[in-house]
């Protein structure tokens, strides 16, 4: 198992896996842009193999912030700073889109670096996410996401780390992802959206037990994507 570096990157959970979308399958309009803030807490439940030392905890963690852009019709990428500590960016494709249901793929990465005095820590989480979106009329979407994540974790540090919380932020190898959000459309400009992603690790070969969750809600403004009547083929 790779440790990670200190507790305190557990209790603030900087460089923690961030999966959440904070939105629909649908991207933004062609050559326009449009902005998302959340107010986030990431959970774990971990237990470390080796010495049976378990810990779980929900903590607040610091906002997230992503810019998408419109490329085509049916593309857009998104740039990300995740807790205000590691950087990040996606591709969106929505390639099924009608009245009611749509679909989109949005892979990504994750990435976060920090070092002190005789301890460094770096963790890169590959997120890809399958994104299915319920349109329950203009305003409201129900988005269910399903996939995978890969994280990969390094560290060298001079501390006890035999604590589950290390194993949680810490925690390499391939993980199932599993998440549902709504998307409430308070205006064409702005939208709040509640998510809730779980990953639960999937290396066989680790004895590590490590179950984590990001619970957010996002505040999304600019230029969104439209639904209904008042919306054309493109969306837009």
């Amino acid at each position: 198992m790779r440790l990670g570096m200190l507790g305190v990157a557990g209790l603030l959970c900087t460089g923690c896996p961030n999966p959440n979308t904070y939105g629909t399958p649908r991207t933004t309009p062609v050559g326009k842009i449009s902005h998302s803030v959340a107010a986030e807490a990431f959970g774990f439940s971990a237990t470390d193999g080796p010495t049976g030392t378990s810990a779980n905890a929900t903590v607040p963690t610091l906002p997230t912030y992503t810019l998408r852009v419109g490329l085509a019709d049916t593309v857009d990428i998104g740039a990300r700073v995740s807790n205000l500590s590691s950087i990040g960016a996606d591709v969106k494709w929505n390639f099924l889109k009608s009245e009611m249901f749509d679909m989109a793929i949005d892979p990504g990465f994750q990435f976060f670096y920090v070092a002190g005095t005789g301890a460094s820590f770096s963790t890169l989480n590959l997120h890809g996410p399958l994104m299915f979106g319920i349109n329950a009329g203009d305003s409201v979407s129900i988005v269910p996401t399903v996939g995978v994540s890969y994280a990969y974790a390094t560290a060298s540090a001079n501390f006890d780390t035999s604590d589950g919380r290390n194993s949680a932020v810490s925690t390499s190898g391939l993980m199932f992802r599993g998440g549902l959000g709504f998307d409430f459309r308070v205006t064409e400009r702005f939208a709040i959206h509640p998510e809730l992603t779980v990953l639960k690790s999937l290396n066989a070969d680790n004895e590590d037990s490590v179950l984590l969750y990001m619970a957010g809600i996002g505040f999304n403004f600019g230029n969104l994507p439209k639904y209904g009547a008042g919306a054309d083929a493109k969306g837009e």
